[in-house]
């Protein structure tokens, strides 16, 4: 028994030590710098989407506890994680042809992805720039820079 509980404390540092690691790669404040029609849409589609909620020039912070952030992006207790997706993976599988839209889109395989549980996914295309989708729109975010102490 006492080597079930050793293991089992084991298991909880471990999966809190990457839930933290997972959050400290991306805490921080970002801005939503830019958007563009999703490429899995029709020629047609892709020329009159617009954002159905405008979050260009608005801020995401991921903190330990939460994801600080417009609806439907917000997450009140996060459970961080990071995973190398291939291209396919991308956008939840959204992407009709991956190997040309995803370096199309700025990636390299494999493409870094923080998933914090929330029904949403942010695709890292370098340590300063990620890529989210909403309602069949690409945002490109980058972190803001820390404040001078």
């Amino acid at each position: 028994m006492k080597i079930f509980r050793i293991a089992v404390a084991c298991a909880l540092t471990i999966s809190s030590a990457q839930s933290l690691h997972a959050q400290g790669a991306y805490a921080g404040t970002w801005t939503v710098d830019s958007w563009k029609p999703a490429p899995w849409l029709s020629a047609a589609d892709a020329r009159t989407v617009k954002p159905s909620t405008p979050l260009q020039g608005r801020t995401i912070t991921f903190t330990k506890a939460k994801i600080v952030a417009p609806q439907p992006i917000a997450c009140s207790n996060p459970k961080y994680e990071i995973k190398s997706v291939a291209f396919d993976q991308l956008f939840e599988g959204g992407l009709r042809k991956p190997a040309t839209e995803a370096p199309a889109l700025g990636f390299k395989a494999p493409v870094k992805t923080l998933m914090p549980g929330c029904d949403m996914e942010f695709h890292s295309i370098d340590a300063s720039t990620v890529k989210f989708a909403l309602d069949n729109v690409i945002y490109t975010m980058t972190r803001k820079p820390a404040a001078a102490k």
